[in-house]
């Protein structure tokens, strides 16, 4: 992530839908359990987890033409550079090889509104409590300090926040409108698809950080590109038609101009 504090943004809304629900909810041991998640080193990991699981996130924008986005990701405020629509469905189609148990996709917005994330946290909260009560009826018992049973409901409260979290953010970076795509990936299933999902890695600001290459399809996943303010258009346009057209991209791609009004 960017920023430390968007990884762990998820604890306030938490404990709000956590005093709300207090009485309502039949298992005890919620908020010690969640206490426990988010305080172990930040992260959600366990050694006695059978699997290990890598995040890789893909971070877009529903806005094509937004002076904040220029304004951030623009080399040396000279506002020159291309803002990309993508088609999510066909990103999601270059997965369908990936089959496998310990890979998961997805997608959707960024809830900004702390009124928002705490709704969602509120149906998921009772949902679980739900599973885990089931599970005890299961066992034909219910014994909370039984130590299968509390790994059941630790396993299932996991799953539920580590998606969660990814699609959290303070609500002061609203204008982004950010929309996120989230492959989970166990490192047995990540070595396994070595050939499909090419590992690299790049620096920001002397930090390694890890992606994947994911190859998708020409013919369908760009669907436009807008040329940032500063830029001569005409000359932009015929050298991005010349470059598409090498690459073997379709005629029908839209290219136009940014409608901000900065220029030379």
């Amino acid at each position: 992530m960017n920023d430390v504090s968007e990884y762990i943004h998820i604890r306030k809304p938490f404990r709000i839908a956590m005093e709300t629900l207090k009485d309502e909810l039949n298992y005890p041991y919620f908020s010690e359990l969640a206490t426990s998640l988010f305080d172990h080193n930040r992260s959600f990991s366990n050694q006695n987890d059978k699997e290990t699981f890598n995040y890789y996130l893909f971070c877009a924008s529903l806005v094509p033409d937004s002076l904040g986005m220029w304004n951030h990701y623009i080399k040396d405020k000279n506002y020159q550079g291309y803002s990309i629509g993508l088609d999510v469905k066909c990103l999601l189609e270059s997965f369908r090889e990936i089959s496998h148990p310990g890979v998961k996709i997805s997608h959707g917005k960024v809830l900004y509104r702390e009124e928002d994330q705490v709704e969602l946290l509120l149906d998921t909260i009772r949902e679980i409590d739900r599973e885990i009560i089931q599970i005890g009826k299961d066992m034909e018992s219910i014994i909370w300090d039984d130590r299968f049973f509390a790994n059941s409901a630790e396993q299932i409260l996991k799953s539920r926040l580590e998606e969660f979290r990814l699609f959290f953010k303070d609500e002061s970076f609203s204008d982004e409108r950010e929309y996120r795509l989230v492959l989970k990936i166990s490192q047995r299933a990540e070595q396994q698809f070595v050939k499909l999902l090419s590992k690299g890695y790049s620096t920001k600001n002397g930090v390694f950080i890890p992606h994947i290459d994911l190859v998708f399809s020409k013919e369908s996943a760009i669907h436009s590109i807008k040329v940032a303010p500063m830029i001569e258009f005409q000359l932009a346009k015929v050298g991005l038609q010349r470059f598409l057209q090498d690459y073997h991209y379709p005629e029908e791609i839209e290219i136009s101009q940014s409608m901000i009004p900065i220029r030379f």
